[in-house]
């Protein structure tokens, strides 16, 4: 086929599509906009996917940190245990030291020691020796505790 030959029969087919052209290219067009309309229904799932998957991501690293802090605390708790019966120990290597001192301290001191008071040798003899500061003056603080009474109830 020569090229003198294409020619007439390229105008018949010409003629032939050229009523179905504008029609094709609203098919087309329609086609095209359907894809977008598609696009960005496929992409909304996929974006709230992302924001889930980022909000799975920090619950998980908030769960890290408090396994962290549980583990700490474990450590401090059962570090504080095992300190407790070495201070327990410790009042009690202190009392030798104490009856020296109550020794040194003469009878006040020695009843001190034993658990009892030698009469004159407590708080309220030494608020009551100072000018002023007996038991029915001055502040608070300055009047010694009845026995059996605790803090809190000293200043009510």
């Amino acid at each position: 086929m020569s090229f003198r030959s294409v020619i007439p029969l390229s105008l018949v087919f010409a003629a032939r599509i050229a009523p179905v052209l504008p029609s094709a290219t609203s098919v087309l067009g329609e086609s095209v906009e359907r894809v977008r309309t598609m696009d960005a229904r496929v992409g909304d799932p996929a974006d709230a996917s992302a924001e889930q998957s980022q909000g799975i991501s920090q619950v998980n690293d908030g769960a890290s940190e408090m396994d962290k802090i549980t583990h700490a605390n474990a450590a401090s708790a059962e570090e504080s245990a095992s300190a407790a019966p070495e201070l327990k120990q410790h009042p009690h290597e202190l009392d030798p030291f104490l009856a020296t001192l109550g020794r040194m301290d003469g009878p006040r001191g020695a009843a001190a020691s034993a658990g009892t008071r030698a009469p004159g040798a407590g708080p309220e003899a030494r608020a009551e020796s100072v000018p002023g500061r007996g038991r029915s003056s001055g502040p608070p603080f300055a009047r010694a505790p009845k026995a059996g009474v605790e803090p809190a109830e000293m200043f009510s």
